[in-house]
């Protein structure tokens, strides 16, 4: 019997599996997070979407890319290649502008889930935005 997977290359195995995201110009790339970040993901997307039900809210989930740009303000076109996606934002009173499959606001919330393993990474970075 032939293991699953036992020809592929780490680059095609990861293929779909990597997010990018740039933060400060800086290009970053991820794999699939652990179980428990699924776990703990899936626990706070039900919640709130739960809680912003009949609100002027909306629930973003992870894997949507996001630009920090005003969308009332004239765009960058060389901003919009440089997304973040974050684990899952808010956005209330329809403060955004959908550009194709890509979110452009500022949002209301945004949510990342830590884990002890990427903690210190995600602090750092955040200082520097």
């Amino acid at each position: 019997m032939q293991r699953r997977g036992a020809y592929m290359s780490n680059a095609n195995y990861y293929g779909d599996n990597v997010t990018i995201e740039w933060i400060n110009n800086v290009k970053y790339m991820s794999t699939s997070p652990h179980p428990n970040h699924g776990i703990v993901y899936s626990e706070l997307f039900y919640n709130f979407y739960n809680y912003l039900k009949g609100k002027s809210c909306r629930l973003f989930p992870d894997k949507t890319d996001l630009y920090l740009t005003n969308p009332d303000e004239p765009i960058n076109i060389a901003d919009l290649k440089k997304p973040i996606v974050p684990d899952l934002f808010i956005v209330c009173d329809n403060k955004f502008e959908l550009l194709g499959n890509n979110i452009v606001c500022i949002p209301d919330f945004v949510c990342e889930i830590v884990s002890p393993s990427s903690i210190k990474k995600i602090f750092t970075l955040l200082k520097m935005m």
